[in-house]
């Protein structure tokens, strides 16, 4: 996403990028977002306490997670994408095959 922003940002005037947690990758994102020169688009929130989530959710326009990681890409993480629905907010995110998610392995996916 980050790497998209530079060329959104030419498009949307005033759009910011609400990156909501903590992990170990914080410091690796907020390098990345000055090396491409919109660190002054992107706001790290740090940790959210549960109760507060949905207030941060509602602030969005459209919640992406378009992922590349494996494991998130695989259940449970795409639980993650249910909480922005329930609070009304679109979600862009990807559709990578896991075979281990197909109740019927003749299923075929359209």
């Amino acid at each position: 996403m980050l790497e998209t922003l530079p060329e959104l940002a030419r498009d949307v005037s005033d759009v910011t990028y609400l990156i909501i947690g903590d992990g170990d990758g914080r410091a690796h994102l907020e390098e990345k977002a000055r090396a491409l020169g919109v660190a002054d688009r992107v706001v790290f929130t740090g940790y959210v306490p549960e109760k507060e989530k949905a207030d941060q959710y509602r602030l969005a326009d459209v919640v992406a997670m378009p992922g590349s990681n494996r494991l998130f890409d695989h259940y449970p993480f795409r639980f993650a994408f249910l909480e922005p629905l329930a609070c009304g907010v679109p979600v862009v995110g990807s559709c990578l095959e896991d075979s281990s998610e197909i109740d019927d392995p003749a299923r075929v996916r359209s």
